[in-house]
């Protein structure tokens, strides 16, 4: 396979060593390779363009805390005091800054809880966040379009909290019970499964947008048709977001 951002060549072990010639001598007569550089040249201009453009984001991603009340195996977060929260004059400062980009270019705000942790952990927080928000985005006369990336495991009542102050629900499951149980279990050992499967359908119930996001680690590599298949079945997303861990 050659990759450049937008093109992808398959070629056979003939094939690629020409081509892999033909990239490195800079000749490029064949029209793979000259594709190949075309794609990369315009990737290049457009990372610089954007480099050199003002800093404007239109996106306002906030991570409220690095606690989790789960032990993923593959976590990237480092353990921090429970207690070590967004500062709520900071979030209100940036809410400002993009809400005032988003009314320029006629955007919404897409504000997104996210983490490093658990968001909706201290729900009161959150709640402090998004109304920190949702009031600089009406002084600046832009709607908020909210997200949240969170791991379901939490009572019913939160679950219909999270449905009443977001449009959109990401919740993390990597796959069937044994998948889930392996990869992202309870600080005890056990599987989180029956929480987020819970969790899966209180949304449902309530009509809340769902997404699913899924970890692919090595060990689950070759299972992503039965992981895809039973989070269809179960779990019932609008979409699937397949990530390689990282």
């Amino acid at each position: 396979l050659f990759y450049a951002p937008g093109y992808v060549v398959v070629a056979d072990h003939q094939a690629a060593d020409e081509l892999e010639r033909e990239l490195l001598s800079g000749a490029c007569s064949n029209a793979a390779a000259a594709d190949l550089v075309r794609y990369g040249a315009a990737a290049l201009r457009a990372w610089a363009d954007r480099m050199a453009r003002p800093y404007a984001p239109v996106c306002l991603t906030l991570y409220p805390n690095h606690a989790c009340n789960l032990v993923c195996t593959y976590c990237f977060s480092e353990p921090a005091d429970a207690s070590a929260r967004l500062s709520m004059e900071t979030v209100q400062t940036a809410a400002r800054m993009v809400a005032a980009n988003c009314r320029t270019r006629g955007l919404p705000l897409t504000l997104v809880l996210h983490g490093g942790g658990e968001p909706s952990l201290n729900r009161r927080h959150a709640d402090m966040l998004l109304d920190a928000v949702e009031t600089a985005a009406a002084e600046t006369g832009v709607p908020v379009f909210r997200y949240i990336a969170t791991n379901g495991v939490m009572s019913a009542g939160k679950v219909r909290w999270l449905a009443q102050r977001f449009d959109l629900i990401g919740l993390s499951c990597d796959g069937p019970p044994d998948v889930q149980g392996q990869q992202r279990p309870l600080p005890g050992g056990a599987s989180s499964a029956l929480y987020v499967e819970r969790t899966a359908r209180t949304l449902h119930e309530v009509g809340a947008r769902l997404h699913v996001r899924v970890t692919v680690t090595p060990a689950t590599l070759y299972r992503q048709v039965e992981i895809a298949d039973y989070v269809c079945r179960v779990l019932r997303p609008e979409e699937i977001h397949v990530e390689p861990v990282y």
